[in-house]
């Protein structure tokens, strides 16, 4: 009984040679593991944070560099030449489906074939460079502008001498549509910078 006694009554001991953390704080280890992966979590954040600023620099320098004048000149020509093709194209099928193409141009079938294997890639590389005006929501629309391209490349070569009355007309319409989407685009294209750019700013103040 004595014995059962001493030892309800006795403190704990406390070891005071022992060193460290968990001689002064019983709870200090699960307390370093919390503070240790709130600093992660942070690190991580904040690192996170600069990659997403960086990536944002980068996006933002590439997009200006399509802003500068010699850029917008050529994409304004491309989008003319987009349109003079397309016209040329319209032309060579009324000279098509009239049969003028046959009595002017007797060859012209023969190089149908080639023209089209010549215009399937063209096609596609103008739909990746008018990706952003030029019908951008067609579905499927690589192979749209493939296919485009395989009839309207052979199209455009069936424009003879005696069809250059209604060509050039057609050709002017088209150029002047291709530059009126082209404009609508490019005004879409920098509204977007421009709030990318604000909010970018607005962010870092």
């Amino acid at each position: 009984m004595l014995a059962g006694f001493l030892d309800a009554t006795t403190e704990p001991t406390t070891d005071w040679n022992a060193t460290g953390p968990a001689a002064t704080h019983p709870t200090s280890t699960n307390e370093g593991v919390s503070l240790y992966s709130l600093f992660r979590s942070s690190t991580d954040r904040r690192h996170a944070l600069r990659s997403g600023r960086h990536r944002r620099c980068r996006g933002l320098a590439s997009l200006a560099m399509r802003f500068q004048p010699f850029i917008v000149y050529a994409r304004l020509c491309g989008a003319a030449g987009l349109g003079v093709l397309l016209g040329c194209s319209a032309t060579g099928l009324l000279n098509v489906l009239t049969g003028s193409v046959f009595t002017h141009l007797p060859h012209w079938p023969a190089g149908v074939p080639v023209l089209a294997v010549l215009g399937a890639p063209t096609g596609l590389f103008a739909g990746w460079l008018t990706r952003r005006w030029f019908a951008p929501d067609v579905p499927r629309r690589p192979l749209v502008f493939a296919v485009g391209g395989a009839v309207a490349v052979p199209l455009a070569t069936a424009v003879h001498s005696g069809s250059i009355a209604l060509a050039f007309p057609l050709m002017l319409a088209a150029a002047t549509v291709a530059i009126a989407l082209w404009v609508r685009g490019y005004r879409r294209e920098t509204a977007q910078v421009r709030a990318m750019m604000y909010g970018y700013h607005r962010h870092n103040r």
